[in-house]
């Protein structure tokens, strides 16, 4: 996956989505308006997280619940003018129809299409989707077996959080006894639910598709007393805690990599200096010792380095060769800080987003935990223990910051949930951070004006293009 190019999402568009309506959405907008976000907005029964969750099963290859969506036609164009074109067919046996549209056995068709000419260049491919997960054969199923115990040998980053669902605690999604039973089978790869493998051509353009959803069911926490504790949603936060953990501990062992490789050189980089004709004058050396304070600072407060200062430099120093040596001294130090920076600036935004929103307590980040949530008297608040809005917030964020790449596209549904109006007003900057440094694009379906704010030429409004 690492070596394949990426492609860029230009426009979304479906036919006969419930039966009724006909959207095309883009992706990309003209100069001038904000770029990287797209929001989609109407009332509700349009469809408008419907095609949120089919993009993204598209581009998973999870065609079993792409042939459980009501449409006709699915249509993704990229940047590279070529089209993915999805159908769905569904095919009767003359008799009654007894059972609704998107129940029906059904085929799915799939096409490559050059935009700019409509030749097909790849397909069409039909195959056939299986009517129900259950279509096995009876000695290949493992629910012959104790299903628990497999679940927890086999899987176990999932977490049972109800009689027939788990949770995936990579990502936190909902899993279904049907689709833990399709991972036991080994179907976690492309073509879920189809009854032959997908060809390459498609594998390979669905590869070129980074997308991260982030539903609203996911982030929304759970209630239920009589789960019991170790199964409820504020696992989450935990999760979270745990990976931003790995994050802090990952930069550090680069950051102490580099410091490695720079002591080894450090010799023959002094000698070379000291033999050259270089002069260097104690201002600038000052400048460099305040810009590592600066940035020492800046990581300590998010514990990337340890307390402490660098170095103190004597006003009266005017010795050539020590101030040779500095100079070559601070400057290693920059370099080695630049391994900290991408990081720095991702737990930034994470930390300063939530003290910013969160009441009488605070975030603070730590190499040991990932990072706690402190009072207003400093006693630490058990995550478990944050309201279901604060966990909300935490889990998002996290997604947000730390789970996109570079090229990715986010499909965020509804994130106002559990967000009370002033945190919604806040929201619109923090995207167009992350949007700026993940060099992401984020397609956000709302109910909220307030979400949207000053955005509106990034709308797109579905009820507009229903012909009443």
């Amino acid at each position: 996956m690492s070596n394949v190019s990426k492609s860029t999402i230009n426009s979304i568009s479906v036919d006969a989505l419930f039966g009724r309506f006909n959207y095309i959405i883009p992706l990309v907008f003209p100069l001038g308006i904000q770029p990287g976000l797209v929001i989609i907005t109407a009332p509700n029964g349009y469809g408008k997280s419907t095609i949120l969750k089919l993009l993204n099963d598209v581009a998973h290859g999870d065609y079993w619940n792409v042939s459980r969506a009501n449409f006709d036609r699915f249509e993704i164009e990229t940047s590279e003018s070529i089209s993915l074109v999805v159908e769905r067919i569904v095919e009767f046996d003359g008799g009654s129809i007894t059972r609704p549209r998107h129940l029906i056995p059904c085929k799915l068709r799939f096409s490559l299409v050059d935009i700019e000419s409509s030749t097909v260049l790849q397909g069409p491919w039909e195959a056939t989707v299986r009517s129900s997960l259950d279509e096995e054969d009876e000695d290949d199923r493992p629910s012959s077996r104790p299903l628990l115990s497999i679940v927890d040998r086999k899987l176990p980053y999932l977490r049972r959080v109800g009689p027939t669902e788990w949770r995936d605690m990579r990502d936190g999604s909902i899993l279904s006894r049907m689709e833990v039973m399709r991972l036991l089978e080994g179907r976690a790869l492309s073509g879920r639910g189809l009854e032959s493998e997908e060809p390459d051509w498609l594998t390979e353009f669905r590869e070129r598709l980074i997308i991260l959803y982030i539903s609203a069911n996911r982030l929304r926490v759970e209630s239920d007393p009589r789960a019991p504790s170790r199964y409820r949603n504020s696992d989450m936060v935990e999760v979270w805690a745990e990976r931003i953990r790995e994050q802090i501990r990952d930069v550090i062992r680069r950051y102490a990599e580099r410091g490695r490789r720079l002591e080894q050189d450090f010799p023959s980089k002094i000698i070379s200096a000291l033999r050259s004709n270089i002069n260097v004058s104690h201002d600038e050396v000052g400048a460099l010792v305040e810009d590592v304070r600066l940035k020492e600072l800046r990581y300590q407060t998010l514990g990337l380095v340890s307390e402490g200062r660098t170095v103190e430099v004597d006003k009266n120093l005017s010795d050539r060769c020590a101030l040779v040596v500095l100079k070559a001294y601070l400057e290693d130090i920059k370099t080695k800080f630049e391994a900290l920076e991408d990081t720095a600036e991702r737990l930034e935004i994470f930390v300063e987003t939530i003290n910013t929103m969160l009441l009488f307590k605070n975030l603070r980040l730590s190499a040991d935990s990932g990072f706690q949530i402190v009072s207003d008297e400093g006693n630490i608040i058990p995550l478990s223990s944050l309201s279901s809005g604060e966990q909300h917030l935490v889990v998002l964020l996290g997604e947000l910051v730390f789970g996109s790449t570079g090229g990715a596209t986010i499909l965020l549904d509804e994130p106002e949930i559990s967000f009370h109006p002033e945190w919604q007003e806040q929201f619109p900057r923090v995207l167009t951070r992350i949007i700026q440094i993940n060099n992401c694009a984020i397609v956000m379906a709302t109910h909220s004006p307030t979400l949207i704010q000053d955005s509106w030429d990034s709308v797109v409004e579905l009820a507009d293009q229903v012909r009443k």
